[in-house]
């Protein structure tokens, strides 16, 4: 039996367009609908193996429906430009893949499947319609199936007759009878003004037909349901006719001729790479290689990594057993290949021969030795692990090297995969996924340096080379010094604080349930919903499917309700200290040297900052007392030590003054004002010596929030105030800050235009929603276009200052070691007697980093743990 699979592809495309981010190319191509279009066109193709294929599109405005009745879906929006110009490309796409595409004058893409359908289940073939459109489900029979995608693309729903007549109770021809009684907004058909689905359906399951309803209307009772029927009868029949898929579409084309065509691989594979569809090019270059049988195959350099002329189909890989077979290769400009696979380490040379080398072997652990001293140039895919495998083997390190990871990260940092085969894949389309973890590895070492060239290029070319050479790349080393050094921990006083906050959560257990007046089990959603909203009558703000939600946004809103609710907030806080925090971080302590080596890494946040895992240090709370005494158990390494720290002071908003040029901004900071207290001032139109704690704190929330570009809403949230104050407050802001004003309109015409902004350094975020119609996406994308400069400035910044701290240390010949660096502060562990000239170096590094229109100011504090510190006057 043949299985035809007709496509609505002007419904598949509207849903790829819509249920996808506004994606498009480092080229400016948009390319969303055309590439979700085909991620569920191929779903159902691999599921289904279908032996026939079309793919049906409505070819213009007018047809035979809008000729009978001019309203005719007149009330739908224009279609937007960035959906417009994806229509011929994914008619190209679909060429290439050999699929038959049709369209005809007068009729809609449904008319066409209805007619395809019709012949193809006539003839006793199995037909599946792929569309999100409801109209069709009226073609359902009994070798006639409708799929339709969930909200993910990839999730396909299918309804047969059985499942049609379980939802509506009629048979699937009923359908146009159901349209005539209740309308189509979607398609603007009048139907009967009134009638919804609900009553449409009684009828129905009442009289049968339309006509019948009709013949037997004297019999319903004489209420306005029935005047409307009578009133609307016209409306009825002409929606119904509308409604009516057209079985008869005079085609050319017979069903045999649906049968795909041969693929146009080579042409396909050039497309997917322009377009940038990583997901889909593996399996057309997959095919590609296998089915190339001469010398110029294309995957050829895939598996040729032995310098044999034969060009071998097969990889060759040697161990190493002489010296001398790799110390030859490095004469001249040389470059190796290193990487990591389990306790083995792989390496390339620039001639394509691959090695590995057994680290648990002592003769091959000494070739290593000597390959590491050769003076080649390195390159790595992940160079600071690279680092720590050799210390841990007894192998000094490379001096530095390039890090094809981070070069990746670079180009695009919202990806989540930087593995090698995936950047292999990616950037260089080569197919390595159908291979062992082991070969995928060794045949990406061999490509490795083509990669280089390849994202050094679009580095070079997107002028963010400069930040990679002198600022990422170089912050490696600095960062797997850290990691190896770690910060010292006091066990004992963890345990104290686990047994403080425990002690102090049984106090807060009981007085929840003295306002409760009953037990109940506070870390349960649901048993908390029930005593809250059920038992004490509170009032209840938002429905899930399990009852009204509990969630801290919630409760927040309820604080002012009850005292239960202030309770059961600090509840949550303590217990998620004790678990996250006083009773982890006991089991991370490492038993050889008692610190904790926290894991850096680069390749993690959009905007650039340094992210801490393993365990996260960055994010221990501090708006508590309780959490700041976390940091009390991070304490110097000895005696003869004492922690320095600097921290930035209110770099973002220096940031800003220097982006916006606003000459107010720029002279309250030249002249060393608290910036907040001069916000405050603004605001409130009271003199300086006026402001009080409270206005600054205010002023501190407009302040910060105008950088990331909060809402009078947001705001009103934040403060606890009305919507027309906070409105009040962002508008004295922007008179008194002109300048910020027109910087933030300006950075987001900007990302309108070109797509992505910048750093001050050059680092690019890339925004795909920024002209998206959706407003939330729109508005969330607008709103990280104008904070990404200043953050990911900020975060260029302190990089940048460890860099030159690192160096300065080590060429002054410093014993100190930074040890930890949490947002705009660095930690270091430093001996006594270095304090005063580290601090020195410290502050001096971290104020001239770079050059602003508003000075640098670092606060310098020292002390013998992370919660004592204590400011300390740098001489």
């Amino acid at each position: 039996m043949n299985k035809i699979l007709l496509v609505d592809g002007s419904n598949v495309l509207h849903r790829a367009y819509h249920g996808l981010p506004l994606l498009r190319t480092t080229g400016g191509q948009y390319t969303n609908a055309a590439y979700g279009f085909m991620i569920m066109l191929q779903k159902i193709l691999d599921k289904e193996n279908p032996s026939h294929v079309a793919i049906c599109f409505d070819k213009g405005k007018n047809t035979f429906r809008h000729k009978k009745y001019p309203e005719y879906k007149a009330q739908r929006k224009p279609i937007d430009p960035e959906l417009i110009e994806q229509f011929p490309l994914i008619r190209e796409v679909l060429a290439l893949n050999g699929f038959c595409v049709l369209e005809m004058d007068e009729y809609e893409a449904d008319d066409i499947i209805g007619t395809l359908a019709y012949q193809g289940q006539n003839r006793g073939d199995e037909v599946l319609i792929l569309s999100g459109d409801k109209d069709l489900l009226q073609m359902l029979d009994t070798n006639v199936r409708v799929v339709s995608g969930k909200r993910s693309l990839t999730e396909l729903i299918v309804t047969d007759t059985a499942a049609f007549k379980e939802k509506y109770g009629l048979e699937p021809e009923a359908l146009i009878d159901l349209k005539g009684l209740m309308g189509d907004a979607s398609d603007n058909l009048p139907g009967v003004v009134g009638v919804g689905e609900k009553t449409a359906l009684k009828l129905l399951h009442q009289f049968g037909t339309l006509e019948a309803v009709y013949d037997h209307i004297e019999e319903l009772p004489k209420n306005k349901m029935r005047e409307k029927l009578e009133r609307d009868k016209d409306n009825a029949f002409l929606t119904r006719e509308l409604a009516t898929i057209v079985r008869d579409v005079p085609l050319a084309m017979p069903l045999d001729d649906l049968r795909p065509k041969e693929k146009d691989w080579a042409q396909l594979c050039d497309l997917y790479k322009n377009l940038e569809f990583r997901s889909l090019l593996p399996g057309v270059e997959k095919h590609l290689h296998d089915h190339k049988t001469d010398d110029s195959d294309i995957m050829g350099s895939l598996f040729c990594l032995s310098a044999d002329e034969d060009h071998s189909s097969e990889p060759e890989y040697e161990e190493i057993t002489d010296i001398t077979v790799f110390q030859q290769e490095l004469t001249g400009e040389n470059s190796i290949f290193l990487c990591a696979n389990g306790d083995k380490l792989v390496f390339a040379l620039t001639d394509s021969k691959v090695y590995t080398c057994s680290l648990e072997l002592e003769t091959e652990k000494a070739n290593a030795g000597l390959l590491l001293a050769s003076g080649a140039s390195f390159l790595s895919h992940d160079l600071k692990g690279l680092i720590h495998l050799c210390r841990d083997n007894g192998l000094t390190p490379p001096d530095e090297g390039d890090d094809l990871e981070i070069m990746a990260y670079l180009l695009e940092a919202t990806v989540s995969d930087y593995s090698l085969p995936e950047l292999v894949s990616h950037y260089l389309a080569k197919d390595l996924f159908s291979l062992s973890r082991d070969d995928q590895i060794k045949t990406a070492a061999a490509l490795s340096f083509q990669l280089y060239d390849k994202l050094r290029d679009e580095l070079a070319a997107k002028d963010m080379l400069k930040l990679y050479q002198e600022v990422e790349r170089p912050l490696v080393p600095v960062l797997a010094d850290m990691e190896l050094c770690g910060i010292r921990v006091n066990r004992k006083n963890l345990t104290e604080m686990s047994g403080e906050l425990e002690a102090r959560l049984e106090e807060i257990t009981a007085a929840i349930y003295k306002y409760a007046d009953t037990e109940f089990n506070i870390n349960s959603p649901k048993q908390m919903s029930q005593v809250l909203f059920e038992q004490m009558g509170l009032r209840h703000l938002k429905k899930t499917k399990t009852g009204y939600s509990t969630n801290n946004e919630v409760l927040e809103q309820l604080r002012d309700d009850h005292p239960i609710i202030e309770e059961i907030l600090l509840y949550r806080q303590l217990a998620k200290l004790k678990s996250t925090y006083s009773d982890a971080l006991e089991k991370l302590i490492c038993p050889a040297d008692n610190h904790i080596h926290t894991v850096f890494r680069q390749t993690v946040t959009a905007t650039g900052r340094l992210s801490s895992t393993d365990p996260n240090l960055q994010n221990i709370p501090v708006r508590l007392e309780e959490g700041r005494k976390i940091r009390k158990a991070f304490t110097a390494k000895d005696e003869d030590h004492i922690l320095l720290a600097a921290d930035y002071s209110q770099i973002e908003l220096r940031v800003m003054a220097h982006y916006a040029g606003d000459q107010a901004l720029i002279d309250s900071f030249l002249a060393n004002e608290d910036i907040h207290t001069r916000t405050a001032g603004e605001i409130f139109e009271v003199p300086l010596d006026r402001v009080d704690k409270n206005m600054r704190r205010k002023a501190k929330a407009v302040n910060f929030g105008i950088i990331y570009g909060i809402s009078d809403y947001g705001l009103g949230r934040d403060l606890g105030i009305g919507r027309y104050e906070a409105k009040e407050y962002i508008d004295k802001y922007f008179q008194r800050y002109p300048g910020v004003e027109r910087y933030l309109n300006d950075t987001v015409a900007e990302a309108k235009n070109q797509g992505y902004v910048t750093t001050l350094m050059g680092r690019r975020r890339y925004l795909p929603n920024i002209n998206h119609k959706n407003f939330n996406l729109r508005s969330f994308a607008e709103r990280t276009a104008m904070n990404t400069p200043i953050q990911g400035t900020a975060a260029d910044i302190i990089k940048k200052a460890m860099v030159d701290l690192y160096t300065a240390l080590n060429d002054q010949g410093f014993k100190s070691k930074m040890v930890l660096q949490v947002h705009d502060e660095l930690i270091l562990d430093c001996l006594k007697s270095e304090v005063p000239a580290v601090a020195r170096l410290l502050k001096e590094t971290m104020e001239n980093t770079v050059e602003l229109k508003v000075p640098l100011v670092v606060d310098v504090k020292t002390g013998e743990d992370w919660y004592s510190l204590q400011k300390y006057e740098v001489k």
